[in-house]
């Protein structure tokens, strides 16, 4: 058994952390035009519900197909942020370890494994990134830290949450066979859930800079002091 006391090695969280908020930065544009797309989509069923003319049918097979160019690249993001935002949650626990924080409660590979843990993920995923919010306002490792709110991660996990839900019940609208209406249930759906993720990627990125921040601030303090 590895001892749970064994020390982690600090390297600078700033590099990590600017390519992680760059990432979260394009996955917000692609979230924008994912919401564009959207509600472009609404308009053209709407016309179609409403003119049944050739000219709206086509505009809507020619927007289907404008969907599919964006879907891998789209895919592709997503796939890369959440690798590189993993890589940084690793990187920001074993950097509070190493500077001393006391009573944390997610080693840095259980800090990311909880994310792949079914479930537990829902609870233990977002408890990792508020330890690491905490210690980042803490300004120190002997700093209390119980007094730090935790509104921001909250706030954060359920948008990722209920914009799931919401991608859930679209899949499920577009899979019924109530013909326009329930493609038009599923596509509010969408938009809904599109303005959720552009919210969390905005606190993501907000989250990834004050944490980043701090536990690099901690270490010029341990240092001084």
């Amino acid at each position: 058994m590895k001892d749970p006391k064994r020390a982690y090695r600090y390297t600078p969280l700033r590099p990590l952390g600017r390519t992680v908020t760059l990432l979260l930065a394009l996955g917000l544009v692609a979230a924008a035009v994912d919401l564009g797309y959207d509600i472009h989509l609404l308009v053209l069923l709407d016309a179609v519900i409403e003119e049944r003319s050739r000219e709206a049918v086509l505009d809507m097979a020619a927007a289907f197909e404008w969907g599919d160019r964006i879907l891998l690249p789209t895919l592709g993001i997503l796939i890369v942020t959440a690798v590189a935002f993993l890589v940084w949650v690793y990187r920001a626990s074993a950097n509070a370890h190493a500077l001393g924080f006391a009573d944390m409660k997610f080693r840095p590979g259980w800090a990311v494994g909880w994310w792949f843990v079914p479930i537990a993920n829902l609870i233990q995923a977002p408890r990792a990134i508020l330890e690491l919010y905490r210690v980042a306002l803490a300004g120190g490792p002997a700093a209390p830290r119980r007094h730090i709110g935790s509104a921001p991660v909250i706030v954060w996990w359920l948008l990722i949450l209920f914009a799931n839900g919401a991608d859930r019940y679209g899949v499920r609208r577009i899979g019924s066979e109530e013909g326009f209406e329930s493609f038009r249930q599923a596509l509010i759906a969408y938009i809904a859930g599109d303005v959720m993720l552009l919210v969390a990627a905005a606190l993501a990125i907000f989250l990834v800079r004050r944490i980043t921040a701090g536990i690099d601030s901690a270490k010029a303090a341990v240092r001084t002091g």
